[in-house]
């Protein structure tokens, strides 16, 4: 069987593709609440953090029957990128801001936890973003399974934003096939558009600024990245700032368990006015579930067709269409900028109740904005469903 670890800041799922391709799934697990995690945040090595992910992969095998011995490959969709075999990431614990070889890491703690020599299957860690874009174009229900020699990007829009990229039915994964497919200046993590999208507000125009490595580019004006604009978190701070204009956030206190202090919705709305960036992170160190309440009130609230909030829905459209239109226009991304999916929770979720309208459904107005884009939604709801194609198919991986 094929082992798929999905990776994320709060939660860890694990998914398992049998040789008959029978798909099964973990639970979600919160894993900063579990005790087997507990003493693994700010561990200045990654060794009690890997071993906490292999008693919980070692559990979920023996759940359906199996052994270790039946595993042909353990993957791990990454949110970050990598640089000399170091993965990073701001979102798990704190060695991995400096950077981890998992798959070295991983393999010596499988050794010791079973007592092998070595193992037979390989550890393989690929970004989460070319993951998801592998399960569209493999998955028997990928949006993308039909795309033929045509060119498409996956947008993941969630607590983060990236994308991965597909040329002639394969995903883009080294730096050579950026290079080759997309722009000779640019690198393996180029997908890293949450970094690489900046929105002026004096100029109220996006602007694309790609650094190597999927690094952050060193912005000095006041200016905000796509992430800090467009993913769950932020777009829940900016209805949270929206509602106070309007007076109308009491609405949202009553209706909603509404756990964030005074405090923090002051420092909210005061950051609104300036850089998103601190609103978007007051709002992630909430309860995981906080931002996720906030926008399905805001789907129950934009059904029943509610002036105010169609205005704050128009304004979210209108940016997130600029700024991939933005992104199309940047050099190189033209071959496949023309089908684009939306993955992620928010991606997925925002709005989907009115996907049956066509007057209102959120993809209809981004198409508006954007008629040469062909613009879908993944009807894969599990990021692990999606995940685990490419460690299937990696023989078409470039």
């Amino acid at each position: 069987m094929i082992i798929c670890v999905s990776l994320g800041g709060s939660k860890i799922q694990i998914g398992a593709l049998t040789n008959e391709d029978e798909f099964f799934a973990s639970e979600s697990i919160s894993w900063r609440k579990e005790q087997i995690f507990k003493d693994c945040y700010n561990d200045k090595t990654s060794d009690k953090f890997c071993l906490a992910l292999i008693k919980i992969i070692d559990q979920f095998i023996k759940q359906k029957n199996a052994s270790i011995k039946d595993v042909k490959t353990i993957g791990f969709p990454f949110p970050g990128p990598c640089k000399n075999k170091l993965w990073y990431s701001n979102n798990l614990t704190i060695v991995f801001q400096k950077g981890v070889n998992i798959e070295n890491a991983i393999s010596k703690k499988i050794k010791e936890y079973y007592g092998l020599n070595s193992i037979n299957f390989p550890i393989r860690v690929i970004f989460d973003a070319q993951c998801d874009t592998a399960g569209e174009l493999y998955h028997p229900n990928g949006c993308l399974k039909n795309i033929g020699s045509e060119g498409a990007t996956v947008l993941n829009l969630a607590t983060g934003i990236a994308a991965g990229f597909i040329v002639n039915q394969s995903i883009l994964i080294s730096t050579k096939s950026f290079q080759t497919n997309i722009h000779h200046s640019y690198d393996s993590g180029a997908g890293q558009l949450g970094r690489h999208l900046w929105f002026y507000p004096e100029e109220e125009k996006w602007k694309y600024h790609y650094r190597p490595e999927g690094k952050t580019p060193n912005i000095q004006n006041n200016a905000d990245r796509l992430t800090d604009r467009l993913s769950g978190p932020s777009i829940a701070a900016r209805l949270i700032s929206f509602l106070h204009t309007k007076n109308n956030l009491s609405l949202l206190k009553k209706e909603i368990n509404f756990t964030i202090s005074e405090k923090s919705i002051e420092e909210i709305i005061l950051e609104r006015h300036g850089s998103s960036t601190k609103a978007s992170i007051i709002m992630r160190n909430q309860t995981e579930t906080l931002s996720k309440e906030i926008l399905l009130w805001l789907d129950e609230k934009y059904k029943n067709k509610q002036t105010f909030i169609d205005e704050f829905i128009s304004i979210i459209a209108k940016e997130l269409a600029e700024a991939i239109y933005t992104w199309a226009k940047a050099d190189g991304w033209s071959n496949v900028s023309r089908s684009l999916v939306l993955t992620g929770g928010v991606g997925i979720n925002f709005l989907k109740s009115m996907d049956v309208d066509p007057e209102r459904s959120f993809l209809n107005i981004l198409n508006k904005y954007l008629p040469e884009i062909k613009i879908t939604r993944s009807t894969i709801d599990d990021a692990v469903h999606r995940e685990i194609y490419i460690f299937k198919k990696s023989v078409n991986l470039i």
